[in-house]
């Protein structure tokens, strides 16, 4: 609780000191990348057969023939993997999940696919090193891994918890810190069960 009000140019410099600060014109150099991606992947969802795959029958034929599969099982799981590895969030994952199936086997298959990606990209973060993963995920994240690397179980906890950055990255962080395998576990399991339980 500050004594005094923080002027908006101190509190820019605590949350993001000045090594950390990038020009505006790449900020919107980016932006105009992702605009243009966006605008041509609209096209093109607009003017190929690709739209009739969100009509709300092919949606249910594919939810009857997963959900009636003796192998639904392994389809969630290779879909988490899948899901992590192409950084896609893992809420979306989880809602799909639950829409899908029954609430115990929904929890359970997304609980368990969950587990199984974090642990996977952990792995992958592990193999990669600290030099890889820091190009990867760039300076953005330098508190993330000094939090991480600093307390393990309750710092993989709050971020499952309280998300302050992809799925992903975070795994493939606490990999290449060498967080404890076991807090990393309990940690995602703690973290990530009560929210996979309300959806």
């Amino acid at each position: 609780d500050p004594e005094r009000p923080i002027r908006p140019d101190e509190l820019i410099e605590q949350f993001l000191p000045e090594e950390d600060r990038k020009p505006a014109g790449i900020a919107f150099f980016r932006l105009a990348v992702i605009l243009l991606f966006v605008a041509a992947l609209l096209l093109t969802w607009r003017s190929t057969p690709l739209v009739t795959l969100v009509e709300p029958q092919t949606i249910t034929d594919w939810v009857t023939i997963l959900r009636d599969s003796p192998f639904a099982p392994l389809y969630v799981l290779a879909g988490y993997v899948l899901g992590a590895l192409t950084l896609a969030p893992i809420s979306l994952l989880i809602i799909a999940t639950a829409t899908a199936f029954d609430p115990l086997f929904g929890f359970s298959y997304a609980l368990g696919g969950s587990l199984l990606s974090a642990m996977l990209t952990y792995g992958l973060g592990r193999l990669l090193g600290r030099k890889m993963v820091l190009r990867l995920t760039g300076r953005r994240l330098v508190r993330l891994r000094r939090q991480i690397s600093r307390h393990g179980f309750l710092s993989v906890l709050t971020v499952r918890i309280l998300p302050v950055a992809p799925f992903t990255v975070v795994n493939m962080v606490a990999g290449a810190w060498q967080i404890h395998a076991r807090d990393f576990f309990l940690g995602t399991l703690f973290g990530m069960a009560p929210g996979i339980f309300a959806v």
